[in-house]
């Protein structure tokens, strides 16, 4: 019995082995993809510089996020078209489609659109 004990932990020890050893090569490769992606010395040097209050780059970030995703049909009768930046400000540009003017200048319908576009 105790040599049954015995042969099976030595085909146990030899299999884990045996996978600890396959996993190697995985590692390698992503120690290389992570090379391939450090950023160059000229990108630390700009971001050393950046100001701690610069909001740009990150507004860069979700301007171009979103740009991929144009045009985006918020409604029915809306359709997000465009999206910019203006003194901090983020602007978006829609189609609309069947709703007066007179609505559209509306608190109530202002913040709907809001609030669907937030969920988009």
């Amino acid at each position: 019995m105790a040599s049954y004990h015995l042969i099976t932990l030595t085909i146990a020890l030899c299999l884990l082995a045996a996978c600890d050893d396959a996993s190697k090569p995985q590692q390698e490769k992503v120690a290389s993809k992570e090379a391939t992606h450090t950023p160059s010395s000229e990108k630390i040097e700009n971001f050393k510089k950046q100001d701690v209050n610069d909001k740009s780059a990150m507004q860069a970030t979700i301007l171009d996020d979103i740009k991929k995703k144009l045009p985006i049909l918020i409604d029915q009768a809306t359709l997000l078209t465009e999206i910019s930046m203006k003194d901090n400000a983020f602007i978006y540009h829609l189609d609309v489609k069947g709703i007066p003017v007179s609505v559209m200048n509306t608190h109530y319908w202002q913040e709907n659109i809001k609030k669907a576009i937030q969920v988009q």
